[in-house]
């Protein structure tokens, strides 16, 4: 080599005839299966045909089925690029405003856990990113279980483990049914579960389900948890997009931090959804303590699972939310933007259980009622758990390019006006298809 000479390099070494040589490092690595839901998502993007119906992945929709930039954050937008802001890095939980004005929205300005400076926060990579440091730093303080809804987001079950918990199980959610909530069930397992495990509570607008615990089923089974010892860890992704009232859908959460004897929680905030930056990947998790002094240590070492797992979060995100937040005529904006996206997937719920019953699918009531999609109506948030079976999820994507998940979960914000009568047109369709195959082999 004419470099060697130079230092620059140095020649290269034929192998050694008949000497060994190493495996290819990932030659024995499988390929990973693709996500249920983005699988399907892109699935539905390559389907050509024009009347597709996309109600996979839990992304809100415009009526005319177009990604919505809400004004509040365009107006944010404007604010950040006229500013002239740099680029340099975010301390390691974030920016001390996006923790007061993140914090006051899951709690309220007069939250007791606040007033006693008691709430730990970091900012984190959207809600996925939140539960993630959560888990972590729950395993330094050596939990080691977690507890989960038999119907939950299917990444839940992904998280802990990465984390180092040995041990994930679930707690019974849904009933047979499948449509409403086995409040009997979900008691007898947490009371049944080792005391101090993780119970993993969606704190509104479960997914998939859209079912959510009434106040006085949240009480019981918060009673639960505080004997039991149970360490509460909410996934906060929907606020706002459930009752379409932010303050409205913490309930959960501050009846258990705040109210009665109060307790220690971790909440894992998402502002993908009711802020609309999904790509921005801005959440936050905070960390209620019993002391002041432990909400402190908790601090320094959220730093440190940060540090060694992304150094520091990204600004811009959590720049346009505290813009948001913090200025008040563009905080009125906002909520009135989530009130306005809740109520048109409540219109959409309605419109697809009218469409349903009109649609005379799968033996709709004669009598003008819900009959077996009365459950549809009742939930609650981006999703409506249809009760479908899986065979008929794969008719309605093979013969009506309609795609959902196979759980016969439907994103709502995939529906409109336009193509609701369709949709339940060929539920009607399928599920009189199943029902004469059904005959048949009888």
């Amino acid at each position: 080599c004419a470099c060697a000479g130079l230092g620059l390099g140095t020649p290269a070494v034929a192998p050694t005839p008949g000497a060994s040589q190493l495996p290819a490092m990932f030659a024995a690595l499988q390929e990973a299966p693709p996500s249920p839901v983005l699988g399907l998502a892109a699935l539905a993007k390559l389907d050509t045909c024009p009347q597709k119906i996309d109600a996979t992945i839990g992304a809100y929709r415009n009526e005319q089925g177009e990604p919505v930039v809400l004004e509040a954050v365009r107006e944010a937008e404007k604010e950040l690029a006229a500013a002239g802001l740099d680029h340099e890095y975010a301390p390691q939980c974030g920016s001390q405003a996006f923790h007061a004005l993140a914090r006051g929205l899951l709690l309220s300005a007069s939250s007791p856990a606040l007033m006693s400076s008691r709430v730990a926060t970091a900012q984190c990579l959207s809600g996925t990113g939140s539960l993630r440091i959560g888990a972590e730093l729950l395993h330094m303080v050596g939990r080691s279980a977690v507890m989960l809804p038999a119907q939950t987001w299917a990444n839940h079950r992904n998280v802990f483990p990465a984390a180092g918990f040995s041990s994930v199980s679930t707690y019974r959610y849904a009933d047979d049914s499948g449509v409403r909530l086995d409040i009997e069930g979900l008691l007898e397992d947490l009371a049944a579960a080792q005391d101090g495990c993780v119970v993993l509570l969606h704190a509104c607008a479960h997914n998939p389900t859209g079912i959510d615990p009434t106040k006085e089923e949240w009480r019981r089974i918060f009673a639960v948890l505080h004997e039991r010892q149970h360490v509460a860890f909410f996934d906060n992704a929907y606020q706002g997009l459930a009752s379409g009232d932010l303050d409205a859908d913490a309930w959960a959460v501050r009846e258990w931090v705040d109210g009665g004897e109060g307790h220690e929680a971790l909440v894992a905030c998402s502002f993908a959804k009711n802020m609309g930056l999904y790509g921005e990947r801005v959440g936050a998790l905070h960390v209620v303590c019993e002391l002041p002094e432990h909400a402190h240590v908790v601090q320094t070492q959220l730093a440190a699972v940060v540090r060694r797992n992304y150094s520091s979060p990204p600004l811009y995100g959590a720049r346009l939310a505290t813009a948001v937040l913090g200025t008040p005529h563009l905080a009125g904006q906002w909520r009135e933007e989530v009130a306005a996206m809740a109520a048109r997937l409540a219109t959409t719920r309605t419109q697809l259980c009218d469409a349903l019953q009109a649609a005379g699918a799968g033996g709709a009531a004669a009598d003008g009622s819900d009959g077996r999609w009365a459950h549809v109506r009742a939930q609650k948030g981006m999703f409506a758990y249809t009760g479908l079976s899986p065979d008929a999820v794969r008719l309605l994507r093979e013969q009506y390019s309609i795609y959902m998940l196979g759980t016969g979960r439907v994103s709502m914000a995939g529906l409109n006006s336009s193509n609701v009568e369709r949709f339940a047109r060929a539920v009607a369709d399928v599920l009189a298809e199943l029902d004469g195959s059904t005959s048949d082999e009888a």
